[in-house]
């Protein structure tokens, strides 16, 4: 484990900024570097450690932008601690760290970012002109050449010159790509592996994604983010409650099927009219599917509520601006980051429907 730990590869923008907050927001000292003051937060709530942080074998380093390659263990206290000039670096360095991000820097650092990141981006050239995709290839020099599929991509764009060639360039990526006969028997390369049911469902992925103007989404991971929800209590439909079992196979499957509140609402009501009032272990499962929502388009892929804490984890690269996050645990002192990817809130429920207020709410400061 501490092998694989150290071999994690190159962090992420997000990785590198986490750091940032950890040396500053959470472990952060201020003043002079022979008598430094305490300002983090996480050193403030811990007697112990903020004692020990000011003793001379805790290294003191002056706080700059190169605090970002240092990482931290959550687990240990902290060999070394940087010490800030005044609160106005803190902002300096920020701004130096946003200025090398690559939404700013662009070009071909922005590019091959990009490529790294294997994620949806957007690329805006000089002219205006936008690109969005996944990108895989940068030619830099003269003599480079594509790869045999995007040179066939290239051919083909060049021989379509006329009017209504939109239609048949379409057709020839179809055939680039395997499709074969798209409604047809004969079905070959993607459609043939993965089947037709499947295939219509990631191109009603990408139609649904161009109607409300967002990008094309990666179709090489799954459809939708299904994110995985704890609360610590019983969820599901009983056999008391609706004693037909092949019945509750179709109540699962149509409450998996609901995209929004609004079909979810209209099932819970259908339910209450066929079966009467709802139990709790039923009440409790369509609540999970409804955070289970909230949480797809904050990307959080797990979230785990138990009488005295709520923890969430994202996705990498979530959709979520990472200063939003920091101005949040700046605001309230009991939401902490529990690693480069969890956010940790201190947080008292009793019942099931405090836990579910209090994970809206906190969707909401996230969302806000």
């Amino acid at each position: 484990v501490e092998e694989r730990q150290k071999n994690l590869g190159d962090p992420s923008e997000m990785a590198l900024l986490s750091r940032l907050h950890w040396w500053t927001v959470e472990y952060g000292l201020i003043g002079e570097l022979d008598k430094p003051k305490i300002y983090g937060a996480g050193l403030l709530s811990s007697i112990g450690e903020s004692v020990s942080c000011l003793e001379p074998n805790v290294k003191k380093i002056p706080y700059s932008i190169d605090a970002q390659n240092v990482p931290f263990d959550i687990t240990t206290k902290q060999p070394q601690l940087f010490v800030t000039r005044d609160f106005q670096q803190l902002g300096e360095v920020l701004e130096e760290f946003a200025s090398k991000m690559a939404f700013r820097v662009g070009g071909l650092e922005g590019i091959t970012k990009a490529i790294e990141c294997k994620n949806t981006a957007t690329c805006e050239y000089s002219s205006g002109l936008q690109v969005s995709g996944v990108f895989t290839e940068l030619l830099t020099h003269e003599d480079a050449k594509p790869s045999p599929q995007a040179q066939r991509r290239l051919d083909a764009i060049c021989a379509m010159e006329e009017l209504g060639s939109g239609f048949f360039l379409a057709m020839h990526d179809l055939e680039i790509r395997g499709a074969g006969e798209v409604l047809g028997e004969n079905q070959s390369g993607e459609i043939h592996e993965i089947g037709f049911a499947m295939y219509t469902n990631m191109l009603n992925a990408a139609v649904a994604a161009l109607k409300a103007g967002k990008d094309i989404p990666d179709l090489t991971l799954p459809l939708a983010l299904t994110a995985e929800i704890n609360l610590h209590i019983p969820a599901l439909l009983t056999q008391e409650y609706c004693p037909d079992v092949h019945e509750r196979l179709m109540l699962y499957k149509r409450l998996a099927n609901c995209e929004n509140d609004d079909e979810l609402r209209l099932l819970q009501e259908e339910l209450i009219d066929r079966y009467g009032a709802l139990p709790n272990q039923s009440l409790a499962l369509l609540e999970t599917h409804r955070i289970r929502l909230g949480a797809r388009a904050l990307g959080i892929k797990k979230v785990d509520a138990g009488p005295a804490a709520i923890q969430l984890q994202f996705i990498p690269n979530p959709p979520i601006d990472p200063a939003k996050i920091i101005q949040l645990i700046q605001k309230e002192r009991t939401i902490k980051l529990a690693g480069q990817d969890k956010l940790s809130w201190q947080k008292s429920t009793a019942t099931l429907q405090e836990r579910v207020s209090a994970l809206h709410q906190l969707f909401a400061k996230l969302a806000n």
